[in-house]
């Protein structure tokens, strides 16, 4: 594999050089995943459940709560978020994406470690993956589908809607829904694996996120050889 990552021109390949073509293509990105309607505006979520008991989270230092968020989305696809809420909080934010191997309690750790240093943290998993539903949509000549995978978010793709809005609107609603109740700041935000991929993508778009740490989550196409899913290997996105 290495004598592929010599041949090729890093450079060559950055298309970005200043502020004007970070504008330019952060309004393309937002074009693509709504369609001309813009990044989310809503602050307000389908459900909200304040102070619920889990007990996987009772043993968390500086913990006051955990309230669980509902998204509602199109085709009835739904996220749900954990706002874990310190005791005694230094008002940074920190969004955390935990990736394809299912719910943020894999991050538990990570979590613990912000939240015992006073962070409010709001913990996210990737569509159809760990709380998350899988509903079963009707698709025009397939009949009935379950979504269970993010290959088949693809089959929801037409001109005027991208199934990459998923990944990326509960983070947004999330935003708008702190910004405009507690106020924090700063935001910052972390993911692993596919939860890295949508660290990546976010913070493309929301000049709110002000330090991103993506893990495992992306490396150079001519690197990988293993191909991916529908979100990494999506060809208006590449382009």
């Amino acid at each position: 594999i290495l004598p592929k990552a010599w041949d090729v021109d890093l450079d060559e390949l950055i298309a970005i050089r200043t502020s004007y073509d970070i504008n330019i293509k952060r309004r393309a990105l937002i074009d693509l995943i709504w369609k001309g309607s813009g990044l989310p505006t809503r602050s307000s979520f389908d459900r909200v459940d304040s102070a619920i008991g889990d007990a996987r989270y009772k043993d968390l230092a500086n913990l006051q709560a955990i309230d669980k968020f509902t998204v509602s989305m199109d085709f009835g696809i739904e996220s749900i978020i954990y706002h874990f809420r310190p005791r005694t909080s230094n008002s940074k934010l920190i969004i955390y994406h935990e990736g394809h191997y299912g719910d943020f309690f894999l991050g538990k750790e990570a979590i613990r470690f912000f939240l015992e240093n006073g962070c409010e943290v709001l913990a996210f998993a990737m569509p159809l993956r760990g709380m998350n539903n899988k509903p079963v949509v009707d698709i025009d000549h397939l009949g009935k589908v379950t979504l269970t995978a993010h290959g088949s978010l693809g089959l929801l793709d037409t001109p005027s809607f991208s199934a990459l809005r998923f990944f990326v609107e509960p983070v947004a609603v999330a935003m708008n829904y702190m910004a405009s109740c507690s106020g924090f700041d700063s935001a910052s935000m972390m993911g692993i694996s596919g939860g890295g991929w949508t660290t990546v993508l976010y913070s493309a778009l929301d000049p709110r996120i002000t330090s991103s740490y993506p893990i495992a989550g992306t490396i150079p196409f001519f690197l990988n050889e293993e191909g991916g899913d529908y979100e990494y290997f999506h060809p208006e996105l590449i382009r």
